[in-house]
């Protein structure tokens, strides 16, 4: 039988900022310059990295800017 794990929403939250940090990382971009190629301000992607808060279409910029939507779809 199939085990199932249960999060809460905000642990997917951060799991998700968790990985985009990481995706950021790999590529040697830094917050700034993830800001300016996404058009999201630099103070939400610090707390989106931190806290894991950020606007739904504001995480979809970002995943476009990093090219890696398919990556946490």
């Amino acid at each position: 039988m199939e085990e199932l794990l249960w999060e809460t929403a905000e642990e997917i939250d951060l799991r998700v900022a968790k990985q985009l940090r990481n995706i950021r990382k790999r590529r040697n971009i830094s917050q700034e310059e993830l800001s300016i190629r996404s058009g999201v301000s630099y103070g939400s992607i610090k707390r989106f990295e931190c806290l894991g808060k950020i606007s739904f279409l504001s995480l979809t910029k970002l995943a476009m800017a990093l090219d890696c939507v398919g990556e946490i779809s």
